[in-house]
């Protein structure tokens, strides 16, 4: 029998008449999830009742899940509780989702590097541009961090970082931990990388992920030049940052660079204000004290010629 009379004899059967279970079975493993979900109950009742069963979506979410570095435990529980076709579907629901929970920040190990827009001074104390590990950084319940990789000041003091929530970045708002704030630093966004369901967290300068980041060159997917949080579009922040003025961005929200420059203008006259006030009371105490020690010499002459 020759393979196209394979394939039209496959089409005669008629697989209402199919009614030993271990056979269905093994002809469901072998159907789609769409298959699964439409084909079998226009094949019978009976088809449709076993296209459900737990033990199919089972291996359905085992062939699914194999290759992600993150499915939330809620999905695993429910396929052992009797709802693995839910779980399934709600698994690929969930891994569009694009902010963090507390316990997904805090309860794993975080892989970080800069990027090389950061700077060579940055770059070149990071292993990861040394075709090394990534360090590894902990987030911690109480808002404060460790990272693996840490360098004293110039003063011999460890650097300490503290992270918070933040509404926003780039002109953006999102739900609580769709955005995360390191210190002053720009804004850490939150996105997911869909081949392996990880979490990843991006400003312009750096990048964070929940899975070991694959070596320099080994995952273009994650190389600078495919990450979509660049200088240029968080450029308010990165300037605030070098600028110092960190603490008017957090005061007044997400402004654009043309009114950062003003406040810095504004802070630069307010500083020469200042210290021409103070110029001119220092003069002004100077000359008081040459009066004072003139009109003292005076006295003293006067006094000596009597």
């Amino acid at each position: 029998m020759t393979s196209s009379s394979t394939v039209f004899a496959c089409r005669e059967i008629d697989f209402s008449q199919i009614q030993n279970e271990d056979i269905i079975s093994t002809i469901m493993e072998f159907l789609s999830t769409e298959d699964l979900c439409n084909s079998c109950s226009v094949v019978s009742k009976y088809w449709n009742e076993l296209s459900e069963a737990n033990w199919l979506w089972q291996n359905l979410c085992n062939k699914l899940w194999q290759d992600k570095v993150y499915v939330p435990q809620k999905f695993v529980q429910m396929t052992k509780d009797g709802s693995a076709k839910k779980a399934y579907f709600e698994s690929i629901a969930d891994s569009q989702r694009q902010h963090l929970t507390l316990e997904e920040l805090c309860d794993v190990t975080w892989y970080f590097r800069f990027k090389s827009s950061a700077g060579e001074a940055w770059t070149n104390m990071d292993p990861w541009w040394s075709n090394k590990p990534a360090s590894c950084v902990q987030f911690f319940r109480d808002g404060t961090m460790k990272r693996d990789m840490m360098v004293a000041r110039p003063d011999g003091e460890m650097p300490k970082f503290t992270w918070k929530f933040n509404e926003g970045s780039m002109g953006r708002k999102g739900v609580q931990g769709s955005y995360i704030r390191v210190n002053n630093f720009p804004t850490y966004c939150v996105s997911r990388v869909q081949k392996n369901w990880g979490f990843i967290m991006q400003s312009c300068w750096a990048l964070s992920a929940s899975f070991p980041l694959p070596l320099l060159g080994e995952d273009p997917e994650l190389e600078d030049e495919n990450l979509e949080v660049t200088v240029d579009r968080q450029q308010t922040e990165a300037f605030a940052y070098n600028t110092g003025l960190h603490a008017q961005f957090d005061q007044f929200g997400e402004v654009n660079v043309e009114e950062l420059l003003q406040m810095l203008i504004e802070a630069r006259n307010q500083n020469r204000r200042v210290f021409l006030r103070f110029n001119n009371r220092v003069d002004q105490d100077d000359e008081d004290e040459d009066d004072d020690a003139m009109d003292e010499d005076e006295g003293e002459e006067a006094e000596f010629n009597q």
